[in-house]
């Protein structure tokens, strides 16, 4: 995708997160990288697997991942997160107003940023399947 964003004249790097993060253009270029954006898009389409909710067996592995690994990795780094919610607020407010630990994490810089992904990943291994 970032090679794709590239090709078409915009300035795109890849982030070890499996995001992309694209310069700020300037207003009159906003159409033609939204459309640049359509097009890679459409050539490099997400994985459907990533655009289901997860199934209540993949919430209840994740919501574990979040309090039993996520959460401590992330005190141990120095960050206050607050008391996660029961399994049951979790799960039925997973699709209107999910929680995780990151959502307390101070706003910082793209170096911060990764090296905090890095070393306390957002997901655990294996949510979608085995290899993702």
């Amino acid at each position: 995708m970032a090679e794709c964003m590239v090709g078409e004249g915009f300035q795109v790097t890849a982030r070890p997160d499996g995001g992309i993060h694209a310069e700020l253009v300037p207003p009159e270029q906003g159409e033609a990288q939204a459309i640049a954006f359509y097009v890679c898009s459409v050539r490099y389409p997400i994985d459907p697997i990533y655009l289901v909710p997860l199934a209540e067996d993949q919430m209840y592995y994740l919501y574990d991942y979040y309090v039993l690994e996520l959460v401590p990795c992330l005190e141990a780094e120095g960050h206050a997160i607050s008391e996660p919610p029961s399994w049951q607020v979790f799960r039925d407010g997973y699709l209107t107003d999910p929680w995780s630990p990151y959502s307390d994490l101070p706003p910082s810089d793209e170096d911060d940023w990764i090296a905090i992904n890095e070393k306390c990943p957002q997901q655990p291994a294996n949510l979608f399947g085995p290899g993702t």
